[in-house]
């Protein structure tokens, strides 16, 4: 489980890993598991969100997105 602490505001991004088709279909994405997501943790302006998500898809904060474009 991949934990991230997010503050209002900011968001994360799931997208497939490198590997994959561009058009893989949505029911081929998530032919491996859904993805699940748990509050861990709230406290003031901050929220710990763990996800769970199959190995092919990248978890990635709205911030290293943005790095990547």
């Amino acid at each position: 489980m991949l934990v991230l602490t997010r503050r209002p505001g900011e968001g994360l991004t799931i997208e497939p890993d490198g590997g994959l088709d561009p058009e893989t279909s949505v029911r081929e994405l998530f032919s491996e598991g859904l993805v699940t997501f748990r509050i861990i943790n709230v406290s003031g302006n901050t929220v710990r969100v763990g996800v769970e998500a199959p190995a092919d898809l990248l978890v990635l904060r709205e911030e290293h997105l943005r790095r990547e474009e």
